[in-house]
């Protein structure tokens, strides 16, 4: 039987302070059971109905930003009352196209639903050069050094991604996932600390606003309590009724947190139909990179990111199709991280 994750929704609202100073007590969380079914298969006799699903865990915003360069960083504190086993999360702010993070938009001119060399396209930055990503997430110290159950060394994975929402206008938000397939863990002792770094660009041109207010459209944080399902056990974090102001006028560098050097991670999932995500770590200096997949004869069969890239962590999404958007057969392929001074190559296998 498939694990169903991230089926219960957000029924209560802790409290949250602006200064990430989080009030969150060891209390039980409740939220509404969507789950129509249990693990084994039978009808889920509590769908629908409020439910314990472990202790509370909460998020919030640091009160101040930290800036290097144009990447404007925002922090996320956590607060885990039993360990917790990721997190997700829906991020919009009312900063506008001021603060930008994603792809630099292209004129599609022959529809491939790839950025071509000479296709016209927003420079943003004013680098002159088309970026495939601006802004980045990186973890904090919640979710390095983890375990497992059993107490073994596991990783978390974190990925951020723009989501453009075309139902509604300057609704555009960034969904932050943290992950793990080896059932890596918090240690879920109570204690406060960082969760995600994510960095903003500033526009060329733009001026910093003096505050910036966030809210989350979204959250969830699986907690352990109900194992071996995963429950969320979120219970305070800044939503749309609730939302948090942080302070831009103090600004400091915090280039500790940026990676040292490039890494080139495993995909996951892996095997994959149709979709996987491929992850890497771009250190400061790094200059030109591109992102590429390749089948089993070399070939070239595209290109998911080209450009300069900020320090920070990134993932992309490859959905199986070729650079002129027909889906490719099944089989081994190899995707490429490659610039003037690095170069690592990993295998994957799609499966159809």
């Amino acid at each position: 039987m498939k694990k169903t994750l991230y089926l219960i929704l957000f029924i209560s609202l802790g409290t949250v302070s602006l200064f990430a100073e989080i009030d969150c007590p060891s209390d039980s969380s409740y939220h509404i059971d969507m789950r129509t079914q249990l693990q084994d298969g039978t009808p889920n006799p509590t769908y629908g109905q409020a439910i314990a699903t472990g202790l509370c865990g909460c998020l919030a915003y640091t009160s101040s930003a930290t800036v290097s360069g144009s990447q404007v960083m925002f922090t996320i504190r956590l607060v885990d009352n039993e360990p917790i086993r990721g997190l997700e999360l829906d991020i919009h702010h009312d900063a506008g196209s001021q603060l930008y993070f994603g792809p630099e938009p292209f004129v599609d001119a022959n529809g491939n639903g790839n950025y071509d060399e000479g296709e016209d396209f927003t420079d943003l930055n004013g680098d002159g050069v088309r970026n495939s990503q601006l802004g980045s997430v990186q973890k904090g110290a919640k979710f390095e050094n983890l375990t497992n159950p059993e107490g073994e060394p596991k990783q978390m994975n974190l990925t951020a991604n723009f989501i453009d929402d075309t139902s509604s206008v300057n609704n555009d938000y960034v969904k932050v996932m943290a992950y793990s397939t080896s059932q890596a863990q918090t240690t879920g002792n109570g204690s406060e600390g960082d969760a995600v770094f994510i960095s903003y660009e500033l526009i060329a041109g733009e001026t910093l606003p003096e505050n910036v207010t966030f809210y989350f459209e979204s959250a969830k944080l699986p907690g352990t309590s109900a194992n071996p399902e995963l429950l969320s056990v979120v219970c305070g974090y800044p939503s749309p009724d609730n939302p948090q102001t942080v302070s831009t006028s103090q600004l400091g560098l915090r280039s500790e947190i940026l990676p040292g050097q490039f890494v080139l991670h495993q995909n996951y999932p892996n095997p994959f139909n149709p979709v996987t995500n491929i992850s890497f770590d771009v250190p400061q200096g790094a200059g030109k990179m591109v992102l590429s997949i390749y089948n089993i004869l070399g070939q070239k069969v595209s290109i998911l990111a080209e450009g300069i890239l900020n320090p920070g962590q990134y993932s992309y999404e490859w959905n199986g199709r070729d650079m002129q958007g027909h889906s490719v057969a099944s089989g081994i392929y190899f995707y490429e991280l490659k610039s003037s001074s690095f170069t690592s190559r990993k295998k994957m296998l799609l499966l159809q």
